[in-house]
């Protein structure tokens, strides 16, 4: 009787076992969107850029050194490290150093932040030229600030750190 009751244990934790393994082998399956390669022929844009920001007069400036096309729609952001974000605001661009003002807020005081500037398809309504240009899941740039993130590339910037 003991045996008869270890080997239905075991035989219970075995369809336990297969029955895990095939749900975890469904979810396993290719849902991430393969990212996009340029067609051929297609135009390949090497963009760089740069990001820096200084606390001046109580006010917090982020610039954007690239050479993203003109028009290009980017995010200028303020994020705390613990992930907060402070502020953010979309800009268009207009040659090759723009940038982007926040008023200081009280509660900022003695929080150690830092800047980031993003473009990509699903940051601000991006222009028809900049599409045509960089393709519609951005596949036609490459750099060293260009990630996937699964459905798009995005260039990103960040500055370094900055104790308010």
């Amino acid at each position: 009787e003991r045996f008869m009751k270890l080997t239905r244990r075991m035989v219970a934790l075995m369809a336990c076992l297969m029955l895990c393994m095939t749900v975890l082998a469904g979810c396993s399956g290719n849902a991430a969107l393969a990212q996009k390669q340029p067609q051929e022929g297609d135009t390949i844009y090497q963009l760089s850029g740069k990001c820096t920001a200084k606390v001046e007069d109580g006010k917090i400036v982020i610039y954007l050194h690239s050479n993203l096309l003109e028009g290009t729609a980017v995010q200028f952001c303020l994020d705390t490290y613990d992930g907060t974000q402070l502020a953010s605001a979309v800009y268009s661009v207009s040659g090759e150093t723009i940038s982007a003002t926040f008023e200081m807020e009280p509660s900022w005081e003695g929080k150690l932040v830092y800047a980031s500037v993003a473009a990509a398809p699903s940051l601000g309504k991006q222009p028809s030229a900049v599409t045509e240009a960089y393709g519609r899941y951005f596949q036609n740039i490459q750099g060293e600030s260009i990630i996937w993130n699964k459905a798009e590339n995005v260039f990103l910037v960040q500055s370094g750190k900055i104790q308010l």
